[in-house]
């Protein structure tokens, strides 16, 4: 997390906009939501985020909601944390419990108004600072922008565990592969059998992308293979297959797509 501090320009250019936006008496949250973004955006890129605006979701309700922006994950896709700007005049605690009742992130979420800042962590509220206090929302930034969820900071610690284990591990397969595909017969047999039930395309002139073509893995594990199997798709079939047609099993349940 870069440090923030109040010399800085988008700093300075946030406090000056909230200035001009008051003088111009505009207070509902489209008006000013503008300048948030560009600063949230701003901070997000200096550590390795983006700010998506308007960004929908599907909540637990299986409805759809639109936060006013999610911080994602340059290098995996993964969500960081939500901004929603509320009106002035809101009671702003009300609009917050609103927002949850609704199925909105608990886990890293900042509520603004021009002149209070609300950040939640885990379903609690950690900070809650009037604007003005500039010292005092770049401390909500810097916790806002420093937060990682536990299981998501446990599976990056993973990636860079594996990323060391993997070739090793890689090598040695290929070799208990090549060695049994020299001596075992049964091997030999089974991998042959494999191998002409994996010509889809050859045998039956359809591919991975086509419509009615199911995946089931029953045993998920890392998910890599899901994983390479999304990567062969075409990206115009691709939601749909994921949709309807992709099926998993982990930790005694089976789930699929949707």
């Amino acid at each position: 997390m870069r440090d923030i501090k109040r010399t800085h320009k988008p700093i300075k250019n946030f406090y000056t906009e909230l200035k001009q936006y008051e003088e111009l008496g505009a207070t509902n949250e489209t008006e000013v939501r503008l300048a948030f973004a560009a600063l949230l955006q701003h901070y997000a890129r200096q550590n390795n985020l983006t700010l998506i605006c308007e960004k929908s979701l599907q909540t637990p309700q299986n409805t759809t909601i639109y936060v006013d922006g999610m911080l994602t994950d340059n290098d995996f896709g993964l969500p960081r944390g939500y901004w929603e700007a509320k009106y002035l005049h809101d009671n702003l605690a009300i609009a917050v419990r609103q927002k949850f009742d609704a199925g909105y992130p608990q886990n890293n979420i900042l509520f603004t108004t021009q002149e209070r800042a609300i950040l939640y962590q885990d379903g609690q509220a950690v900070m809650d600072v009037d604007i003005a206090d500039a010292e005092a929302f770049i401390r909500v930034l810097h916790v806002f922008f420093s937060y990682e969820q536990a299981d998501i900071a446990n599976w990056k610690g993973a990636v860079v565990e594996f990323k060391d284990k993997v070739p090793a591990l890689g090598q040695r397969a290929a070799m208990l592969i090549q060695n049994e595909e020299k001596t075992n017969g049964r091997f030999q047999e089974a991998f042959t059998d494999f191998h002409r039930h994996c010509r889809l395309e050859t045998e039956f002139g359809r591919s991975l992308s086509d419509s009615n073509v199911y995946f089931i893995d029953p045993f998920v594990g890392t998910g890599n293979f899901i994983v390479r199997f999304i990567q062969a798709i075409d990206k115009t079939a691709l939601k749909a297959k994921y949709r309807d047609e992709l099926h998993w099993y982990c930790s005694s349940k089976w789930f699929s797509g949707h």
